[in-house]
Parts: C-alpha cells; sequence; structure tokens
C-alpha cells in the first residue's frame, strides 16, 4: 500500500517525434518550443529503428565526435566510412536558434563500406549529408545517396536512390558515463526488404567502435590532463557547438545564483 500522504517530485514531460522530454530545471522555465525537430519511428511514410549504447567518457567527447564526421575516414573505415571523402568535404554551416546546421554534397565517391557487397567495385554515387546540431546535445541526420549526376556544385541532378534519416541524443549520466540513444531508417519510397536492419546493424557496429575510442580518449585525457591539445580545420564543428553549450549552460548557472541570493 502506498501511504496517503506520500509525495514525490514531479517534472514537465513531453512526448515529441517518439522521444520523451524531461525538464528537471524550473518548471516555469520549460518551454517544448526548444525542443528538437526528429523522426522517430512513428512517424507515417519512414521505417525507423532504435538503438543505444552506454560510453564510459564525459558527454563533451562525444559531442566534439558527433559534430566532426572527418572520423568516419578512418575510425569507421570499414563500417560508416570507405574513402576519405568525408575528410574532403567542403562543409557549410548555417547557424539556427540553439544550435546550427551542417551540409555538404561529396561528388563521385564510394558507398559506405557496409554496403560495397551490394554493388560491383568501383561504383560510384553522390552524397548528400545535411545535420542539425541543436542544444542541449542532439544530432539529426538526413543522408542521401544519389545516382550520378552531371552538376559542378549544389544539389545533383541524378536519381535519390536512398533518403534516410538518424535521430541521435547524447544523456550524460555524469562527468564519467554518457548514454547514448539513437535511430536511423529509410523512407518508405526507398526503403527495400532488409535495408533498414542493414542500417542499424552497421551504425550499432560503428558505434562500439566510436565506444572504444572515447573511452581510450577520455582515460588519456585523465592521465594526462595539461596535456597539449592541437586544434585543426575539423574542430571548427565541435568549438562551435561547445561554445553554445558553455553559453547556455553560463546563463543558467547565473539565473541559479541569483534565486540562491534571493532565498538568503
Amino acid at each position: 500500500m502506498i501511504p496517503p500522504k506520500a509525495r514525490v517530485r514531479t517534472y514537465p514531460v513531453v512526448e515529441k517525434d517518439n522521444w520523451v522530454w524531461v525538464w528537471t530545471g524550473d518548471p516555469a522555465k520549460a518551454d517544448p518550443k526548444h525542443i528538437c525537430f526528429a523522426v522517430g519511428p512513428g512517424k507515417p511514410g519512414y521505417n525507423i529503428k532504435t538503438s543505444k549504447v552506454s560510453v564510459n567518457s564525459n558527454y563533451r567527447l562525444e559531442i566534439e565526435n558527433l559534430t566532426d564526421l572527418s572520423h568516419l575516414t578512418f575510425v569507421h573505415k570499414n563500417t560508416l566510412g570507405g574513402s576519405d571523402a568525408w575528410t574532403h568535404a567542403e562543409i557549410t554551416r548555417t547557424d539556427m536558434e540553439r544550435g546550427f546546421n551542417s551540409s555538404f554534397w561529396m561528388a563521385s565517391s564510394p558507398v559506405p563500406a557496409f554496403s560495397m557487397h551490394l554493388f560491383p567495385p568501383g561504383t560510384l554515387f553522390d552524397v548528400f549529408a545535411s545535420i542539425d546540431f541543436t542544444l542541449p546535445c542532439n544530432f539529426v541526420l538526413n543522408f542521401q545517396v544519389w545516382s550520378l549526376g552531371t552538376a559542378k556544385a549544389g544539389k545533383e541532378n541524378g536519381q535519390i536512390l536512398l533518403d534516410s534519416w538518424t535521430s541521435q541524443a547524447v544523456t550524460p549520466r555524469d562527468a564519467d558515463w554518457v548514454d547514448y540513444y539513437y535511430s536511423w531508417g529509410l523512407t518508405d519510397a526507398t526503403d527495400s526488404p532488409g535495408m533498414t536492419d542493414l542500417l542499424l546493424e552497421a551504425v550499432n557496429t560503428a558505434f562500439l567502435e566510436d565506444k572504444n575510442m572515447l573511452e581510450a580518449q577520455y582515460r588519456r585525457f585523465k592521465e594526462h590532463p595539461d596535456g597539449n591539445k592541437i586544434d585543426i580545420k575539423h574542430d571548427a564543428g565541435p568549438k562551435k557547438m561547445l561554445f553554445l553549450l558553455d553559453k547556455f549552460l553560463a546563463a543558467e548557472n547565473d539565473d541559479l545564483n541569483l534565486v540562491r541570493a534571493k532565498a538568503n
């Protein structure tokens, strides 16, 4: 029996795009308009599947990993990568209210390594990626594969063959542990038997590759906290996202300190 006088703390909760969002701060400041767009498994016209991995690392390293996709070239050489196209992509970044979008075309690129067995050797495609990075730690990617077109820049004029969406959320438990929730799947119009399962299998394997890399990286940072970090061109995305995150965290801390000062 639950005692009639038992009480538990309640939190504002919103379900949107198959994600459940819990606001643990001041209930008066909970604002659903700041919840990011996503493509969930319940969206009509899509075949989306979900999964999760836990990583013993700091969430900031996970954010850095997501906002620099050049690592697909070497960390995911045998899964999501397969060429150095990710390293040389010319990225266009567009500011959003609580983040930014990165988009780019990779012309005449091989398919990701996990699907190369489906095509004759040397088959090339035009690949497009558009990613929304939004606070607190969200990543929504539209990844498309097109038949080779003739456009020299911008949108290709081939035929779209694969139109996929992945929605991902970095959710830290503490400074040393992050739970990483994600999905991947296709529009019904570009899906085929077994293809969405192949995508999820590939991303499950790839995120274990990330897990091994991030956990090793975190151990080295803890062993050598004063080590010299050198930023390169591909760190522009990570630095931008962490700057935005720190800016919002500082504002929240200022509000909290003001409340505490008034209480005293």
